[in-house]
């Protein structure tokens, strides 16, 4: 009885140091990052709706890679599924 008492007090010991040693240590502050540079000034004559198609076609060229890695690995259990679901029906 004494000896568990004793652990008990040991372990409750070490968790206050463990939580105090943890909560005392002191946060450096990093060195201030470089300045970045400047971002580059759109065209001349650029307007918004020329943006906004070339940001269409980066997104469109970007469906099939998106597509292939998200059905890829899904197709075999969605085959499975759509079985399980056809023989229920």
């Amino acid at each position: 009885m004494r000896t568990r008492r004793l652990r008990q007090s040991i372990l409750i010991i070490a968790q206050i140091i463990t939580l105090l040693a943890c909560l005392g240590a002191t946060a450096f502050a990093q060195a201030p990052s470089p300045t970045p540079p400047p971002a580059p000034a759109a065209p001349a004559g650029s307007v918004w709706a020329d943006m906004i198609s070339v940001l269409i076609g980066h997104a469109g060229a970007l469906l099939p890679l998106l597509q292939q890695e998200l059905e890829g690995p899904l197709m075999p259990w969605l085959e499975r599924l759509s079985w399980g679901m056809a023989v229920l029906v």
